[in-house]
């Protein structure tokens, strides 16, 4: 019976040690590190800043909205300007206090500073550790959802085809930015195979080898750009040839 009522006891110190946390702090780390409120409610600040957020990714892509990028500019300006001075805490608080008041909009701006005031050296460690994207998601400013890189479907954006259709045309490269790409790689080493009695492609080359001997030359200034939209439009359609 007395070693009964002394386990009862021992169940009874071990519920009057946790009774001061809520309910949903036995879930674990899970629970307690998703937000400051939760780590002060678990007792777990200090756990969640030195073994979670200091060293978790999972927040580094985040939603791109303007209040996001102006959150983590806050904290990365500041950080920059106070890398140097170990022992600057209070001053660390005090730019980050003012520049969260004058960055952001007011809703976010008192959310940020209670923050900042209440939870000042974890909100520092994770500055230090350069997680940004970290400290505004727990501070709300950022979404909530973590954002995923979404892969590139092949096929769906033409310009993820490669050089067989980018170098196709003008327009395509011009369309993909790979002007040089194609230039230097592909149509300099490219042999085209010339169809016989083709007057549109005769007159075209005849064009633009009197075109690279003017500008090889160097007599003649000559604008290239109007020269060969000139030509452009004086070049006959097969079709027409053909009745001629």
């Amino acid at each position: 019976m007395t070693k009964i009522l002394f386990v009862i006891y021992l169940i009874v110190l071990s519920i009057d040690s946790t009774i001061g946390y809520a309910q949903e702090c036995i879930v674990g780390p899970e629970y307690w590190c998703k937000s400051f409120e939760n780590a002060q409610d678990c007792g777990s600040i200090q756990h969640c800043t030195d073994t979670v957020w200091s060293h978790d990714n999972k927040y580094e892509l985040v939603a791109s909205s303007t209040t996001c990028q102006f959150c983590q500019k806050i904290f990365k300006n500041t950080h920059k300007g106070f890398e140097e001075l170990a022992d600057s805490e209070d001053a660390m608080i005090f730019t980050l206090t003012s520049e969260c008041k004058s960055l952001l909009p007011n809703d976010l701006s008192t959310k940020c500073v209670n923050i900042i005031q209440n939870y000042g050296k974890s909100v520092i460690t994770l500055m230090k550790n350069q997680r940004y994207a970290t400290l505004c998601h727990l501070m709300g400013i950022c979404t909530s959802e973590i954002v995923t890189e979404k892969p590139i479907i092949l096929g769906r954006d033409q310009c993820t085809w490669g050089p067989s259709y980018w170098c196709s045309s003008l327009s395509n490269t011009h369309q993909c930015s790979s002007i040089d790409f194609c230039s230097e790689r592909i149509w300099s080493q490219q042999t085209i195979l010339k169809k016989e009695n083709d007057n549109v492609c005769q007159y075209c080359e005849y064009n633009i080898k009197k075109l690279r001997n003017i500008i090889k030359d160097g007599k003649i200034e000559v604008n290239v750009e109007k020269w060969l939209s000139e030509t452009c439009l004086m070049l006959q359609t097969q079709e027409m040839i053909d009745k001629v």
